[in-house]
């Protein structure tokens, strides 16, 4: 079975709620402020493996990703729609 995946491996990616809480976060920030800019940023995922699962509803596309937080590197699996390409990232590679 042929399966597209949206993501590579080790492709940079974050979860599309983190990137709308910094959205959100950046638009009510004071322009003063702007030095504060990368206290703010979206959550950084590294794709490590991807995984495909057939379920009665159909295929689901899932991602081992992992990430770094203040207690130290953690791995966690993500579905493809919870998922976007890191927009730092893209730009860097454009």
């Amino acid at each position: 079975m042929d399966v597209n995946f949206k993501f590579k491996i080790s492709q940079i990616v974050t979860t599309k709620e983190s990137y709308f809480v910094h959205q959100a976060i950046e638009a009510r920030r004071d322009p003063k402020d702007a030095w504060m800019k990368k206290e703010s940023i979206p959550l950084t995922l590294q794709v490590r493996s991807r995984l495909m699962e057939e379920c009665m509803g159909g295929i689901q596309l899932h991602y081992l990703c992992s990430y770094y937080m203040p207690n130290g590197y953690r791995v966690d699996r993500f579905s493809e729609d919870l998922l976007m390409p890191h927009p730092d990232a893209v730009s860097k590679s454009v």
